[in-house]
């Protein structure tokens, strides 16, 4: 994994955030299925995603591309473990 880092001198060219939970709420306002949506997030142990961000770097000289996210979690031991669990009964 150490290989496939960005340079220090070179920083990328992209830089993302977004509030994903937010960004459902103001987008699906007046859309039921949205607004049902958003209700099952607490069962499914999602309600605790606070963020999803990253960086792109591009044309870099070893790499055509690299890319980074980051998923910031409230309480992350609950959130995950749900997920982990409902995908694992499936």
């Amino acid at each position: 994994m150490s290989q496939c880092q960005g340079d220090p001198q070179e920083p990328p060219q992209l830089n993302w955030y977004v509030d994903p939970i937010e960004l459902l709420r103001r987008a699906g306002r007046g859309n039921l299925s949205t607004q049902a949506g958003l209700a099952m997030l607490s069962g499914l142990g999602l309600d605790g995603v606070q963020a999803v961000g990253g960086s792109m770097t591009f044309a870099t000289e070893q790499f055509d591309g690299i890319s980074e996210a980051h998923l910031l979690l409230e309480t992350p031991g609950k959130a995950s473990s749900r997920c982990w669990l409902s995908m694992r009964a499936t």
